[in-house]
C-alpha cells in the first residue's frame, strides 16, 4: 500500500512539475511568472570567472534599454558581505530587481589530432600531436528577484549547443543564451 501512495505521490509531483514550465523560446523554459519582474535599477550577477563575458552580456541587455550594473561593482569578488551591509548597498544605490545568471552544467569534448613525417636522410618518423577542448553545450539558470529579495519571483532556464560541430566557447554560447533570454523577458515584461 505504501508503494502505491509514493508512486501515486511522485507521478502526482512530476505532472505538475512539468506543468508548471512554460517554454518562452527555442530551449528556454520559465518557471514562475515575467511580468514585472524586471524593474528599475538592476544588479546582474554572473556565475562565471569572465569580466569580458559580464561586459557583453551588460550591453545585451542595454540594448532594450534595460538600466543593469554589475554584482561586481557593488560587492567585490573575494570579499565577505554581512547580509545588513548588502541590504544597505542595495536601498542606497535604489536596485529594484537583481538577476543572478548561474550555471546549470556545460559540456566539452576533447579533441585530438596527430601527424607524422617521415625523414629519409635519419631514416626516422617523428610523431607530433595536439590536444583541444571544444565546449559543445551551456545550460543556464536565470534567477530574477524583486523588492524584498528573499526567493526568486521567476527563474529561466535555457540552453543552447553548438551547431554542425562549430566550434565553441562558453562565453560564446552563453551570449547566446541571454539574447534568446532578453528577447523573451521584453516580450513577458
Amino acid at each position: 500500500m505504501k508503494k502505491k501512495l509514493v508512486s501515486v505521490l511522485l507521478i502526482t509531483f512530476i505532472a505538475f512539475s512539468i506543468s508548471a514550465q512554460e517554454k518562452i523560446a527555442k530551449r528556454t523554459y520559465l518557471y514562475g511568472d515575467l511580468k514585472n519582474a524586471v524593474n528599475g535599477k538592476t544588479l546582474v550577477g554572473y556565475g562565471f570567472n569572465d569580466p569580458e563575458g559580464l561586459q557583453k552580456i551588460l550591453e545585451i541587455f542595454k540594448k532594450d534599454n534595460f538600466d543593469v550594473v554589475p554584482w561586481n561593482k557593488y560587492f567585490m569578488p573575494g570579499q565577505k558581505y554581512s547580509e545588513t551591509e548588502m541590504i544597505d548597498k542595495i536601498n542606497s544605490e535604489n536596485i529594484k530587481t537583481i538577476i543572478f545568471i548561474k550555471s546549470d552544467g556545460i559540456s566539452s569534448r576533447t579533441n585530438n589530432s596527430m601527424s607524422s613525417s617521415y625523414n629519409s636522410f635519419t631514416n626516422s618518423v617523428d610523431s607530433y600531436g595536439s590536444n583541444s577542448t571544444t565546449v559543445t553545450e551551456v545550460r543556464l539558470l536565470f534567477e530574477f528577484y524583486y523588492e524584498n529579495f528573499d526567493k526568486p519571483v521567476a527563474v529561466i532556464k535555457s540552453h543552447t549547443d553548438i551547431w554542425h560541430d562549430v566550434a565553441a566557447s562558453q562565453r560564446g554560447l552563453s551570449l547566446k543564451i541571454t539574447k534568446r533570454v532578453v528577447k523573451a523577458i521584453v516580450k513577458y515584461n
